[in-house]
């Protein structure tokens, strides 16, 4: 089962899962061997929560990189996008200013959930959108703060020119027989 956009199709509530555990993904890089940490892990680890988000369709209020007495980084949601998607889920159990892992451990509840489609969805998206993460972390580290505006204006620039050009480098590679 595949969706429009060509990637597998996954239930809402693993979806949300994906995005939660997109962060934790994104300390390792794309090919999950390189731990990346300091301020370069929080802008990798914030761009990855919004890059998934993105692609998934749940709209973004804004991004942060600005260490807020809580944590080094903040990804905020539209409440209403993110409520609706856990609409099965009681809505109560839902407190943004948690951890990614509780906030993923708040889903096990939901009998659709599924921890493995998450982690695997969210390592597809990042594996095949890694360009987007780059840019956006690039971007977030220069402002430290971005409107949910400005997140989609550069994920949109990015899919349009660092993705081409990235996918038609990863095509090459392939006919010359190199590994990607």
């Amino acid at each position: 089962m595949s969706s429009s956009a060509g990637w597998p199709q996954v239930h809402p509530i693993n979806q949300v899962g994906a995005v939660i555990v997109a962060g934790v993904i994104g300390y390792f890089g794309p090919d999950g061997t390189s731990k990346i940490g300091g301020r370069a892990g929080t802008l990798i680890h914030e761009s990855c929560h919004a890059v998934v988000s993105f692609l998934v369709g749940m709209p973004i209020q804004g991004l942060s990189a600005v260490h807020d007495g809580f944590s080094s980084g903040r990804l905020i949601h539209d409440k209403q996008a993110y409520l609706a998607r856990l609409a099965a889920q009681r809505a109560d159990g839902i407190d943004r200013g948690r951890n990614d892992l509780e906030q993923f451990a708040d889903l096990k509840s939901h009998p659709d959930f599924d921890p493995g489609k998450s982690w695997d969805f969210a390592q597809y998206l990042l594996r095949t959108h890694w360009p987007l993460v780059q840019e956006l972390a690039w971007q977030l580290g220069l402002k430290g703060t971005l409107t949910g505006g400005q997140v989609r204006r550069i994920l949109q620039k990015a899919q349009k020119g660092k993705m081409r050009r990235w996918l038609t480098a990863q095509e090459a590679d392939r006919r010359n027989g190199i590994a990607v």
